[in-house]
């Protein structure tokens, strides 16, 4: 069984904290390199690395503003929209 959990924009009144160092490798290696307020390509993480699923979507939070996990059993894919969609230009 798949689904999927989204988590947009952070609020005012949301407490950002920089990410992790490792979680920003992550998400940088999943943005675009010719503009990174572009949609991101997925990353799929196995169980073993679920802690790595978790510090790359705070990253992606932080610099694009959201992301989106797909479960399909205990395999997440991670992915972001980017950083125009989550402004709403």
């Amino acid at each position: 069984m798949s689904h999927t959990t989204t988590t947009t924009k952070a609020t005012m009144n949301t407490c950002i904290v920089r990410p992790s160092r490792i979680g920003e490798d992550i998400a940088n290696s999943m943005m675009d390199k010719t503009n990174w307020k572009l949609p991101t390509e997925a990353l799929t993480f196995g169980p073993s690395v679920h802690h790595l699923l978790l510090e790359a979507a705070d990253a992606l939070d932080f610099f694009l503003g959201g992301h989106e996990i797909k479960w399909d059993g205990d395999t997440a894919t991670l992915s972001s929209k980017g950083y125009y969609h989550y402004i709403g230009a």
